[in-house]
């Protein structure tokens, strides 16, 4: 479907100090260039749609700045971050008058929930079938809104890459030993799916690093059958590498 994304960055000017956790305040830049820095900074808000509607709803400067009508138009369109225009929808309904579009809500729960069900489905299949096993593959990154995420790959010995899993471990400290618990409870997920792994990478992080030390002892609990290829397995103590 073809969206329109509105924003209302245009209209504040956000600062670094923050609200709480997730957001910045902001302040309404015709406050700022009508009332000038000092009452702006009285009305300063969080730097949310909602409370960015709430303080140009109540804000006489604003519709002074901007007229009535438009300052309305410039509300009334953030209802929704996307819009859908609407010859799309007419485009549909030319092309099938009696198809009826999804809402939302059955979007994103039952058919995102099938679809979501179907890949992790596929991707089980891809790794069991790999007959020389897969490495396991684990990274550390901080995300836009600072959640410390562990994330986990299987890499096929054809060189496809089937992502595993991503958890966030912000509420856990990043001491060696809870870091080789994290890691040994996501190998175990792998084990608990019967796929073979044949060697693990790990983050270079420092807490990982000395994790991996922990972790050597217990390869061999993960250590493939026999009737792999002994060239994917020599050394297997050796297979839990840094990158």
């Amino acid at each position: 479907m073809n969206l329109i994304k509105i924003v209302l960055t245009s209209y504040i000017e956000v600062f670094d100090q923050k609200a709480n956790e997730y957001n910045k305040y902001a302040i309404c830049l015709a406050c700022l260039e009508i009332k000038r820095c000092p009452y702006a900074l009285e009305k300063q808000f969080t730097n949310t749609k909602k409370c960015c509607k709430d303080h140009f709803k109540k804000c006489k400067f604003f519709k002074q700045k901007y007229g009535e009508n438009e300052s309305q138009a410039i509300i009334d369109d953030t209802d929704s971050e996307a819009t859908i225009q609407k010859n799309t929808i007419a485009l549909f309904e030319f092309v099938n008058p009696s198809y009826n579009l999804p809402k939302w809500r059955k979007l994103s729960n039952k058919i995102l929930t099938h679809v979501l069900n179907s890949m992790i489905a596929d991707i089980k299949v891809k790794a069991k079938e790999d007959s020389y096993s897969v490495t396991l593959a684990m990274d550390s990154w901080t995300n836009v809104i600072n959640q410390s995420i562990i994330e986990s790959t299987l890499i096929t010995s054809s060189g496809k890459v089937l992502v595993w899993q991503a958890a966030n471990i912000s509420d856990e400290r990043a001491c060696t030993e809870e870091v080789k618990n994290k890691i040994n409870e996501i190998i175990k997920t792998v084990i608990h799916e019967e796929i073979k792994i044949a060697a693990i990478v790990i983050d270079s992080h420092l807490s990982y690093a000395a994790a991996r030390k922990q972790l050597q002892t217990l390869v061999a609990q993960y250590e493939p059958q026999n009737d792999i290829d002994e060239e994917l397995i020599e050394n297997n103590e050796d297979n839990l590498v840094l990158p």
